[in-house]
């Protein structure tokens, strides 16, 4: 049972990964998502089922049937298996103009708004399951959480958020393995022992 600021919950326990598969939203919005590429398979996530990609010349997308826009306060949060060897960006969220989004790239965590390079995070242990939290609160000021730990603020975010893909794994023909699970979106800004709490629970 999810609370009403529970937009879209994914576990990414699905049998099925192939190009048009639906990946299901577990809240009663229905907010699903539908695969495009051809590198995705089912995979062992952090808690149960995940989806991977292998290294392939496509782009490995999760397009939202039904795009989410956010203003105001928001959280988004997902686990990750990170990968040293991304040579471009492994968009873990974003939306789909690219203008603002969160990526693991060349090991570490990095933060774009309005399309260009702002900060750059921990350097990250290749095969390790991450968990991550980005919070932005009513005057779209953004927090990132790994692991439960504040990482800090990269700034503002200006104006609404809009949520048109559950992730980019890989871009521009770089796709490199790597395991997702457990992404969610929610209307609302968690507080900091909330997102503590919520990876306690789920990495236990």
């Amino acid at each position: 049972v999810w609370d009403t600021y529970s937009k879209a919950v994914f576990h990414l326990g699905e049998a099925t990964w192939t190009t048009g598969s639906t990946l299901h939203d577990s809240t009663s919005n229905a907010n699903n998502a539908t695969l495009y590429g051809t590198g995705f398979s089912a995979a062992t996530g952090i808690i149960g089922g995940g989806g991977q990609t292998g290294a392939n010349s496509s782009v490995d997308l999760a397009f939202l049937v039904r795009n989410i826009t956010l203003s105001g306060p928001w959280t988004a949060s997902f686990w990750t298996q990170a990968d040293s060897s991304y040579s471009n960006d492994h968009v873990a969220f974003g939306e789909l103009s690219y203008v603002n989004w969160i990526s693991l790239e060349n090991g570490k965590v990095r933060v774009y708004r309005a399309g260009a390079f702002d900060t750059s995070y921990n350097t990250l242990i290749n095969g390790t399951f991450y968990h991550f939290a980005i919070v932005a609160d009513a005057s779209n000021v953004l927090t990132v959480y790994q692991n439960g730990v504040s990482l800090g603020s990269p700034g503002t975010i200006g104006g609404s958020f809009l949520f048109s893909e559950l992730f980019n794994l890989g871009s521009s023909g770089y796709c490199v393995s790597n395991i997702a699970d457990e992404y969610r979106i929610e209307n609302t800004n968690r507080s900091a022992d909330w997102i503590t709490a919520e990876y306690n629970n789920q990495k236990a």
